[in-house]
């Protein structure tokens, strides 16, 4: 052809079209190198980079219908109460009494203070009443217990010399067992929680037995300063026994008096629920969150440092709110991943006076 003549003839005319091709395949290939990602990532002229950042978290419940597995009966706390624990006075060698109490609150606690008194009261019901001390004690902290021993014989000696002295006899030696505490709490806001808390149960010393009435546990809720929290007691018995055909067994106990069992060669996993679901605070337990990062590169990386922080703003559109560190100003080096808690109920607190308030983190 005409046109490529030229071209086959003269050497000239072959260099100059080679370089005027190689000129705009350079051309071509700068103009690719400042071209936006198809990616996302970001580039700079030369190089390419990518930040990867992803939250992840694990919400732990509590025991709840829901999502458990059973259904306690309705009538088990009032089986329970109905029918009293009856012990054999004959073979009994000793007894022990326990009163455990736990303190809940929906807003983190600096510091607790219980002082708990535990008295027992001799009676004849609509005649007379006896109070006597069997202790007081103070602790710290959510939750203790103490034990004492329930001497019936002298219990029951104190009630014959009332009678011998008044000139009045029962048909039976009724005693009330009670235990009061009263907490002081201090929440991580400076709120101050002072209540008072209060279990009995009755002990029925007869010829031959002795009978334990009244529910063993009971609890209490209440709401101060915009702060609700839980109370909750109970008493545990320990029976020691002689040597008997009717138990085979030396010693009667409760399950909170149980000596402490090996753990489980299986035990229970914790309830946990995954991500992306409806959440309801009041059966949460506590709530593990993570947050990852990565950094990527197109070349090699000498030296790679980072800045995270943490925060929880939770708000009401348009009208208020707040700011919480979770995380404070961490340094780190290369890519990383960082675990934190998430305290739903004090997030509930706060946003309590809100009609469904948002939570960004």
């Amino acid at each position: 052809m005409k046109v490529w003549e030229p071209f086959r003839k003269s050497r000239t005319v072959r260099i100059v079209c080679f370089a005027v091709a190689g000129a705009l395949l350079v051309a071509s290939a700068i103009g690719l190198w400042y071209s936006p990602s198809a990616s996302g990532g970001t580039q700079t002229p030369g190089a390419s980079y990518e930040h990867n950042g992803r939250f992840n978290y694990t919400v732990y419940l509590n025991p709840n219908t829901l999502y458990g597995s059973s259904i306690q009966p309705e009538d088990e706390e009032e089986t329970t109460k109905d029918q009293p624990l009856v012990f054999f006075r004959d073979i009994i060698e000793e007894a022990r009494l326990a009163f455990s109490y736990r303190f809940d609150c929906s807003e983190p606690v600096a510091n607790v203070t219980n002082n708990v008194v535990v008295t027992i009261t001799a009676e004849n019901p609509g005649m007379w009443q006896k109070e006597m001390p069997v202790l007081e004690e103070t602790y710290t902290g959510r939750e203790f217990r103490v034990d004492f021993p329930l001497y019936l014989e002298s219990l029951e000696r104190i009630v014959e010399d009332i009678e011998e002295e008044i000139g009045f006899k029962g048909s039976q030696r009724k005693f009330i067992i009670k235990a009061t505490v009263h907490t002081e709490a201090r929440t991580s806001s400076g709120r101050t929680i002072k209540d008072n808390f209060s279990h009995e149960i009755t002990a029925l010393l007869r010829e031959h037995t002795l009978e334990l009435e009244g529910n063993l546990k009971s609890s209490d809720t209440g709401a101060k300063e915009g702060v609700s929290y839980n109370e909750e007691g109970w008493f545990d018995y320990e029976i020691y026994l002689k040597d008997n055909r009717l138990y085979g067994a030396t010693v009667l106990r409760s399950e909170g008096f149980s000596p402490v069992s090996p753990p489980s060669s299986s035990p229970s996993p914790p309830q946990t629920l995954g991500p992306g679901l409806i959440y309801f605070p009041k059966i949460i337990d506590n709530i593990r969150a993570s947050f990852s990062y990565q950094f990527s590169y197109d070349r090699p990386v000498s030296v790679q440092s980072e800045e995270v922080e943490i925060t929880a703003v939770i708000e009401k559109p348009d009208t208020w709110s707040k700011s919480i560190v979770l995380v404070p100003k961490t340094k780190k080096v290369g890519d990383f991943s960082i675990s934190f808690p998430v305290d739903i109920n004090h997030f509930t607190v706060i946003g309590a006076k809100s009609d469904l308030p948002q939570i960004f983190i």
